[in-house]
């Protein structure tokens, strides 16, 4: 009876070990578990942060670029003098004509042959012979004015053709309506379709002889 006593109670602290080993893995297990989940969590946090900061710095990082030289106006003839000034909301005598009326351009003379360049690159939109101006270029300028070339007597430009800053418009000449002039050119330049005085873009000076 003893001993059957004894082997119960050594068989129910066996039961009483072993349910308390279970137990206690199960608790080491669900702690190694939130051990992990907390770890990777953090590594998570650490990885975006990280990601966050290589972002803002391709955000903040501005891309150069390399700045093209601003184009400036150049003189139509090294050696020239001014005859007439424009006078474009003013009317004014034109003795050819024997007429007052505005004058929208400005009249510099030339020696004879003298090449005439233009005065900004742009794009050649008219060429024509006229009776009273001689030949007539007008060119589109890149800066979004118009330059008009009157008083020439010949050029090898044509419709759709594109001209560089300073390159050769033509040959001066003379035009009927200032023949008073004799050999020169007559420059007019448009802003937004309204005449304008040349002389407010490009650097004319009184006499440049």
């Amino acid at each position: 009876m003893c001993a059957n006593n004894r082997s119960n109670r050594i068989l129910e602290v066996k039961k009483i070990m072993k349910s308390y080993n279970s137990k206690l893995t199960k608790k080491n297990i669900a702690s190694m578990v939130a051990l992990l989940v907390f770890a990777v969590a953090v590594i998570g946090i650490t990885i975006g942060f990280a990601s966050s900061a290589n972002k803002a710095k391709e955000v903040d990082s501005p891309v150069l670029e390399t700045n093209k030289p601003v184009e400036s106006f150049s003189l139509p003839a090294s050696e020239y003098t001014v005859l007439k000034e424009a006078s474009v909301d003013k009317l004014v005598y034109m003795p050819s004509l024997n007429m007052w009326k505005t004058h929208n351009g400005i009249d510099l003379g030339v020696k004879e042959n003298t090449e005439i360049k233009s005065v900004f690159s742009g794009k050649v939109v008219k060429v024509e012979q006229s009776t009273l101006e001689g030949v007539v270029v007008t060119v589109n300028l890149s800066n979004g004015m118009t330059a008009i070339y009157k008083s020439l007597a010949s050029t090898t430009l044509k419709e759709g053709d594109k001209i560089d800053n300073g390159a050769v418009v033509g040959i001066a000449g003379t035009m009927l309506s200032e023949s008073d002039m004799g050999t020169h050119l007559h420059l007019e330049l448009k802003k937004d379709g309204k005449y304008v005085d040349p002389t407010e873009f490009i650097n004319i000076v009184s006499s440049n002889k």
